[in-house]
């Protein structure tokens, strides 16, 4: 599973175990979550997640996904985080070259770190799912 932004936070609710007990479905091998929101209440999750946020990101700050995987740490399934330094939310959207603002919220093309979290994704799946 994987998604970006809003999906971001998608993929964090639904791997929650409470929530894929409360669906009695199986749970998924692994999770990307792109510049997800990271509300403090989150509990445990049922799969391994990988979360790629920006620093510089005021949309869904990176310090609330920092907290959780702080709390989460050494739990299994893990939760991964990569921090971009200077990177804004949907710092891998092509097409954002220059700054652009999206409801009050500030939007820059970052490549170095888009071409990073395509390969840590890339890794993570690939040790996950082959």
């Amino acid at each position: 599973m994987i998604g970006f932004s809003h999906g971001g936070s998608t993929v964090m609710r639904a791997i929650q175990a409470p929530t894929v007990r409360a669906a009695d479905a199986v749970p998924f091998r692994a999770a990307v979550a792109y510049y997800p929101t990271c509300p403090p209440n989150l509990s445990a999750r049922a799969t391994d997640v990988l979360v790629l946020i920006g620093d510089a990101d005021d949309w869904t700050p990176a310090r609330r996904c920092i907290d959780y995987a702080e709390r989460r740490a050494g739990e299994i399934p893990a939760v991964a985080i990569k921090v971009y330094p200077g990177a804004y939310h949907a710092f891998d959207a092509r097409g954002r070259e220059r700054e652009r603002i999206l409801y009050g919220h500030k939007l820059v093309y970052d490549p170095a770190a888009a071409e990073d979290s395509y390969a840590m994704t890339r890794q993570f799946l690939d040790a996950r799912l082959k």
